[in-house]
């Protein structure tokens, strides 16, 4: 039996050994070419087409941009994107009874303002009446001295000045045109505030409208009656400070 030597299986492998190294190479530097002809950093700055692309991506109308540290930001974009209705679905019983309470109050206030107002225009022409009435009484007793005595005149004049006293001091005790002024505010502050609670305008109301989740709503939902409560009865208690 004859046994082959050795020398010529170790060269036999060198060489597949070889060549498969220059195979593996050879693919190498091929990958190597591509890399930086395709995904180097040069490359990818010179590409026109991604940069063209990523231009009309974020020049488009329906894309929004926000930074993770602005998250208040980001929560406004996410809301006007999703087109949430910041009117709720239905009146809740409680949102009912204020603004049932709080319409009675506006009425209210309007009613007491208009009298106050009657008042304050009355007593004004009250006011010019008694003016008037004094210079018709010093002319006529100028010219027709004979017709209008000097006790005559002296008697009237103090009937005119006693009545033009007691309208200033009721006046002043009442002071009808500051409670007129005050009452129509209040009635007008206290409207301005029944129609934006019920659309839901303004940092104190839109709590449900930035709030995604239904749990979320609902509460957001207490949040703006209870501040729409707290508005009506500051608006009440100052308007009521005129004795009503």
């Amino acid at each position: 039996m004859i046994k082959p030597p050795e020398n010529d299986d170790e060269h036999e492998f060198q060489t597949a050994k070889d060549q498969l190294l220059s195979i593996v190479n050879s693919e190498y530097q091929k990958s190597a070419e591509f890399h930086v002809l395709t995904k180097s950093k040069k490359a990818f700055q010179n590409n026109q087409e991604i940069w063209l692309a990523a231009y009309n991506i974020l020049k488009a109308g329906n894309v929004k941009a926000g930074s993770l540290f602005n998250l208040n930001e980001c929560r406004e974009v996410l809301t006007n994107m999703a087109k949430l209705d910041r009117l709720p679905s239905e009146n809740t019983p409680q949102t009912l009874v204020l603004l049932r309470c709080a319409w009675t109050l506006v009425d209210l206030l309007h009613d007491r303002a208009w009298f106050y107002k009657i008042t304050a225009k009355c007593f004004y022409l009250v006011y010019l009446s008694l003016g008037a009435a004094i210079v018709v009484m010093m002319v006529l007793g100028a010219i027709y001295p004979a017709e209008v005595t000097e006790n005559y005149q002296q008697k009237v004049l103090l009937v005119l000045t006693l009545l033009g006293s007691l309208a200033a001091g009721w006046t002043t005790f009442m002071n009808p045109t500051s409670k007129w002024m005050l009452l129509q505010s209040g009635a007008l502050s206290l409207e301005t505030e029944i129609w934006k609670f019920r659309a839901r305008i303004g940092p104190e109301y839109t709590g449900a409208a930035a709030s995604i989740s239904v749990l979320g709503r609902h509460e957001a939902e207490r949040v703006a009656e209870r501040n729409f409560q707290i508005t009506m009865n500051a608006i009440r208690d100052k308007c009521f400070k005129v004795h009503l």
